[in-house]
């Protein structure tokens, strides 16, 4: 956890990933074993290598991804992959060609809407693809923030500042995506609280 204001997109805290004292880490999710048949995962994000990097995991690092594991990472570059992809089902989907090699905070996304997958880049549509649906995504183990569930993999671990991280049981719409990633989560639940939603 960092307290430099700099070092945050929302507020004035952030998570480093890899930390100084623990170059091995990650944050667990609580609770995400079961994501259902429709969800949203999003996270603001920044990256200090411009390299694939692991966003959200359950994956234990035994390859392939299993169809009880979950990945969801970035490739800044779009090198290693387009920009953005979800492995899911043991099946990868990816977005549209991206680039945000910038080293600044971006808002990065994706929403699963019973195998209908759409992804997103600071709010707006990075693109779509279709995963078989019907059964709902359970995990064997919860999902972790910037690695794998094997830490120390050769898998791509995330190199930067993470904040304002999202696991909801909905798929949110394009309109609350993009209030999210122009004024954060925090400020868009607030609002959407006092509008009765």
């Amino acid at each position: 956890m960092t307290s430099k204001p700099e070092d945050a997109a929302f507020g004035s805290q952030a998570v480093t990933i890899p930390s100084t004292w623990r170059p091995l880490n990650s944050l667990q999710i609580t609770g995400t074993t079961n994501l259902g048949t429709r969800f949203t995962l999003s996270i603001m994000a920044r990256s200090t290598d411009n390299r694939l990097g692991r966003l959200f995991s359950s994956y234990n690092g035994n390859r392939p991804v299993g169809t009880s594991e979950l990945v969801f990472d970035c490739d800044p570059s779009g090198k290693a992959i387009p920009g953005l992809r979800l492995i899911c089902k043991g099946i990868p989907v990816t977005s549209k060609p991206l680039s945000f090699a910038d080293k600044k905070y971006h808002h990065l996304a994706v929403t699963y809407d019973d195998g209908h997958v759409r992804f997103y880049l600071d709010g707006a549509d990075a693109g779509e693809e279709w995963l078989p649906g019907g059964a709902p995504v359970i995990m064997a183990r919860d999902l972790l923030v910037g690695d794998d569930a094997e830490l120390g993999q050769a898998d791509p671990q995330f190199n930067g500042n993470v904040d304002d991280i999202l696991v909801l049981g909905r798929v949110l719409s394009p309109e609350d995506l993009k209030a999210i990633a122009a004024k954060g989560a925090d400020a868009y639940f607030k609002t959407a609280k006092a509008a009765g939603q």
